[in-house]
């Protein structure tokens, strides 16, 4: 691997690329309903973290003969302060009432995360060639790949199925106007809602897509159709447009 300078190159190499993959593979994610779960796995992770880093250091297994500047070593405490300057960040956006960052959660995954599977795996396949090998690198490979495998089930969870469906998510009601009680169905109600307004004239014009009672006073930002009562749009879990299926960000409040 070309010493401990080689080691380090694969790993932020590696790195970038994994991180360059998550970043796209995460386009529109959103966290809201996730962010209790979020800090308590990061508590965790910087404890662990901590604990194998210490471990290694304990048995030895961070001290190499050809690593006199202690590269590894300093690494890995990068690894650890960043992965708690993250952590502090989440936390204060969750105290503060902030929404999330998706790029916390990429750095998060990547830089503290994947960055170790690496180096761990590469250090204890080289010393595991000169006989010599401790729990400490093996703590670490462990806790690193099952935090990897968490956040991929939870990207996975939160991009299959929203906020709704995701692992741990309380799903909001949707407003009982004689139509339905039950959040899932919203999506098809908005998709049917809409479909009649289009096709035919026995539903107000301007009757919003969910209830189909209220009228419709809140634009969907950015397609801009405006077609949902302010019940349905503040107390349901509406991720797509109901009229184009385009994105939703966010609701305008439109007067006249």
């Amino acid at each position: 691997m070309g010493g401990p300078g080689g080691v380090l190159g694969l790993t932020v190499g590696l790195t970038i690329a994994f991180l360059g993959a998550v970043i796209f593979a995460t386009g529109g994610i959103d966290f809201r309903g996730q962010e209790k779960k979020i800090i308590v796995q990061d508590l965790f992770d910087c404890a662990l973290d901590w604990a194998s880093f210490a471990g290694a250091y304990g048995t030895g297994d961070l001290d190499f003969s050809n690593d006199k500047q202690r590269s590894i070593f300093g690494f890995l405490i990068f690894i650890n302060v960043v992965g708690m300057m993250l952590f502090m960040f989440d936390l204060y956006c969750y105290v503060s009432d902030r929404r999330m960052s998706r790029l916390v959660f990429v750095l998060k995954f990547g830089v503290e995360d994947f960055a170790q599977v690496i180096i761990y795996s590469i250090v204890i396949a080289s010393q595991s060639q000169g006989g010599r090998q401790g729990w400490g690198m093996f703590a670490g490979l462990i806790q690193s790949l099952f935090f990897c495998f968490l956040k991929f089930y939870e990207m996975w969870s939160i991009k299959a199925g929203g906020d709704s469906t995701a692992a741990g998510a309380v799903a909001p009601a949707v407003p009982n106007h004689g139509t339905t009680s039950d959040p899932a169905r919203a999506g098809w109600l908005g998709t049917i809602g809409a479909f009649m307004m289009r096709r035919q004239g026995s539903i107000t014009q301007n009757a919003c897509v969910i209830c189909l009672t209220e009228s419709a006073k809140m634009a969907i930002v950015p397609c801009g159709h405006k077609c949902l009562c302010e019940g349905c749009a503040n107390t349901s879990s509406i991720q797509t447009c109901p009229m184009c299926r385009g994105q939703v960000l966010s609701f305008l409040r439109v007067f006249g």
